[in-house]
């Protein structure tokens, strides 16, 4: 894996997990943010930025799953490690968008796999809102009898009776 502008960000109120953790993924060329609090993390946290979170499950103060709630709106992918996380947490997390549920101790190839994926997903996901955000600009820049004309075929509608209105 190589250097790219992807950021880790680090979510464990262990300190000694985080240490494990920042020496795999800086080892692996990623560029690394730790946190001991979700608090500390949400203070230092830029949605712009591309990458994803590690994120532990129990933690005082605001818990992973509320972390996981807080940012929903910026879309930044999730992988949870825990050591206390059951089967139904796993689910509620999954459903929530998390891209995996590992539990502590896991596997370094399945956290870099997870990491890999994670990245993908935010990318994809950055590369639709660009698209969007386009298409959005092209709409906004039609004149109004363009925009009559666009909204009749994005409803639909056969090119005779778009011609029929705009004639009309």
């Amino acid at each position: 894996m190589g250097k790219s502008r992807a950021i880790v960000y680090l979510v464990d109120d262990d300190a000694s997990v985080l240490r494990s953790l920042v020496r795999l993924f800086a080892g692996s060329g990623f560029e690394v943010s730790s946190h001991e609090s979700a608090q500390d993390f949400l203070d230092e946290h830029d949605c712009e930025r591309e990458g994803c979170v590690i994120l532990d499950l129990l933690m005082p103060g605001m818990d992973g799953l509320r972390l996981q709630e807080r940012l929903a709106d910026c879309g930044r992918p999730i992988i949870f490690l825990s050591g206390h996380g059951d089967l139904s947490t796993g689910v509620l997390a999954m459903k929530a968008g998390a891209v995996d549920f590992l539990s502590k101790p896991a596997l370094q190839e399945d956290l870099l796999e997870a990491v890999s994926r994670a990245l993908q997903r935010d990318r994809a996901e950055r590369s639709r809102r660009a698209e969007l955000e386009a298409l959005e600009e092209r709409v906004a820049s039609l004149t109004p009898r363009e925009r009559q004309v666009f909204e009749l075929v994005a409803a639909g509608r056969l090119n005779k009776q778009v011609e029929e209105v705009r004639l009309g």
